[in-house]
């Protein structure tokens, strides 16, 4: 009375008082201030109906100091996980993580907007939630200096590359696949050559997109030298496959004249 309750108060701990024996409950809210109405379980009642809600309660109570919190109880109101879908509270928590700082929280946004789960699709909001996410990881990569942010930085900017490309904004396309361009070629760990990859398709696509075959044809070269460099595995032949296909798609533009081809992306 004098030191745990008021302690858990002040502290914001969930209160649970459990009845079990005869109480005075005037003395008890005048010695308790502020407790909540005690659950009387003398009978056996629903005692464990009761420990479930209130554990569910503080589970899906939202932190303002936890965004990894808020973001998972998003996605459980999201999909109805052990709580009833409620979209307009996933996305208020998910927006709330991605906000403060959760490049997770983010990505799973772009997705929710382009996709419409949750939130009516909005291709630019999409976007938004993505040019949010590459900052994030900017921001990450800059302070930390550690492979694995840049290889995080890297599929962040392959991504918005993407969705400025399918918005037809080429030049913001092309800009932000020169980035990761830049970012991953100066990059000496092995497994940067796999993300060479992915960066010399954009640029071959960004290219073939323009109409200049002669440069797409370079960059899908520079690809294939890395890809003969690498050991494939059975399943990674779809990678060297890809590069044939992309190079003999523009011999055949150059012999027909036929025009450019969407963009596809590896």
């Amino acid at each position: 009375m004098r030191n745990e309750y008021p302690a858990a108060r002040e502290w914001g701990k969930t209160i649970l008082p459990v009845l079990m024996e005869e109480t005075d409950t005037v003395a008890l809210k005048t010695m308790y201030d502020g407790i909540p109405e005690p659950v009387d379980i003398r009978d056996g009642g629903n005692w464990e109906q009761v420990m479930e809600q209130y554990f569910c309660k503080i589970a899906t109570a939202e932190r303002t100091d936890d965004p990894q919190h808020n973001f998972l109880i998003g996605l459980a109101y999201l999909d109805g996980i052990d709580v009833e879908v409620d979209s307009q509270k996933a996305v208020s928590l998910i927006t709330k993580a991605a906000e403060s700082g959760l490049i997770e929280a983010a990505n799973k946004l772009a997705a929710m907007y382009h996709d419409g789960k949750g939130v009516d699709k909005d291709y630019r909001a999409s976007v938004k939630w993505l040019e949010k996410a590459a900052d994030l990881c900017r921001d990450a990569w800059k302070k930390s200096g550690h492979f694995y942010d840049m290889v995080e930085l890297s599929k962040a900017l392959n991504e918005l590359g993407g969705a400025y490309y399918d918005m037809r904004d080429i030049e913001a396309a092309k800009k932000t696949y020169i980035e990761m361009l830049n970012l991953v070629e100066g990059q000496k760990e092995s497994a940067a050559r796999w993300l060479l990859l992915g960066c010399y398709s954009n640029m071959g696509n960004m290219a073939e997109a323009e109409g200049n075959l002669t440069a797409a044809m370079e960059w899908y070269l520079k690809g294939l030298d890395v890809m003969q460099s690498l050991s494939l595995n059975a399943d990674q032949q779809d990678y060297l496959s890809y590069y044939y296909l992309k190079m003999g798609d523009i011999e055949e533009q150059r012999g027909r004249g036929i025009p450019k081809k969407p963009f596809s992306r590896l």
